[in-house]
């Protein structure tokens, strides 16, 4: 646990003591908002071999949630504000058959380089994009339904793709996506949640919020988004598909426990399984192993077709 963390426990517990409502819509506002954190170095290399464009989308608001209900239960009066939504920023290298690349919840497509140079060297072409609030693009809040909406646009302008490849809520986005009619022959999750129940759960331990602002938090966020718990689940997603998988998770994760894994195999028996350990949640990204097992992954299932 770092700094920042506890001292948004402390704050959290503190405002559930003297004011539970405030208290509410500062956890929603969390929820919301992932945190743009900088660059590495090891990236760079990565982001100079790529072509980088801004690709306007027609997106608004309306096209996911249901604004009318949002109104005097958030912290501020511009929550979500979509007004900046005009565009994404999209990296692009290579050619060959198109994989797209899923960054996850306050990641960035650069984190995912590792895996793109691995692929181009393969012969693939590889498209990355930095989703709302996130990397490059603009935005302060976001949702994992506003990643499906973007997959679907890319697929509009980029697809079919020969597979996806979703690193934690990327993988969400994706199977859903897929599961909602984008065409692709295969998904990769790395790190994915499972259920929706882990995503609340885990979310709440984090900022150490109480089972009343949990509730505030999942009621919220399914009237906002006139969804139920399965149009987050990537657990309900699989079972639609027919699509060639590939789970990677690794057994020492920190942050998305490797039983979630277990149930997404469960959910998804025709899946390909691959175990790691002593990776974490995000060097499974650029680790060797795992970029082999990628790649005959997808040579294997390139020739099954």
């Amino acid at each position: 646990m770092n700094t920042m963390q506890r001292l948004v426990q402390t704050f959290v517990r503190f405002l559930q003591y003297v004011s539970p409502q405030y208290a509410k819509k500062i956890a929603l506002h969390l929820w919301a908002t992932p945190i743009r954190f900088k660059r590495p170095v090891r990236e760079e290399a990565y982001l100079k071999k790529m072509r980088v464009e801004k690709l306007p989308v027609d997106y608004s608001n309306s096209l996911i949630y249901d604004e009318n209900y949002a109104r005097g239960k958030t912290l501020t009066g511009d929550f979500y504000d979509d007004s900046a939504k005009k565009y994404i920023v999209t990296y692009h290298r290579g050619t060959g058959p198109l994989v797209l690349l899923v960054h996850g919840w306050s990641g960035r497509a650069t984190q995912m380089g590792a895996i793109a140079e691995s692929l181009v060297n393969e012969g693939y072409g590889v498209l990355g994009f930095d989703g709302f609030a996130h990397g490059d693009s603009p935005g302060k809040q976001t949702s994992m339904l506003e990643f499906v909406y973007l997959i679907q646009q890319l697929a509009k302008k980029y697809g079919p793709f020969e597979a996806i490849i979703g690193h934690s809520m990327g993988g969400i986005a994706a199977g859903i996506a897929i599961s909602r009619g984008v065409k692709a022959d295969q998904l990769i999750t790395m790190g994915s949640p499972a259920t929706f129940e882990f995503i609340t759960r885990n979310y709440m331990e984090n900022i150490r919020a109480s089972r009343a602002t949990l509730d505030f938090i999942v009621d919220f966020t399914l009237k906002y988004t006139k969804s139920t718990t399965a149009d987050f689940e990537l657990v309900s997603a699989v079972k639609k598909l027919d699509v060639s998988g590939l789970i990677i998770h690794d057994r020492d994760d920190a942050e998305v426990e490797y039983r979630q894994a277990l149930i997404l195999k469960e959910a998804w028996p025709d899946a390909d399984f691959f175990t790691t350990e002593n990776l974490g949640h995000r060097r499974i990204l650029w680790d060797v192993k795992v970029l082999r097992r990628i790649s005959s992954f997808l040579s294997e299932k390139k020739i099954a077709l």
